[in-house]
């Protein structure tokens, strides 16, 4: 869904680990964190799509694509 090397804006410091029903990762000071979840047919975002330009508008035409 996403491309190596995207950038997306994140706002606030909170960053949850990578586990189960991660779908992306992204990399912050070398520490890697969950940056798209799924669960089923739930699907969250860790980052501000409307704020991350192209890349964020790309992912909201995909999820309205699922």
């Amino acid at each position: 869904m996403l491309a190596d090397g995207e950038k997306f804006y994140f706002m606030h410091s909170y960053a949850s680990n990578v586990t189960t029903g991660v779908n992306a990762v992204a990399e912050h000071s070398r520490r890697l964190f969950a940056a798209v979840f799924r669960k089923d047919l739930i699907w969250g975002v860790q980052f501000h799509p409307e704020l991350s330009g192209e890349a964020g508008k790309s992912v909201m035409e995909k999820f309205t694509k699922l």
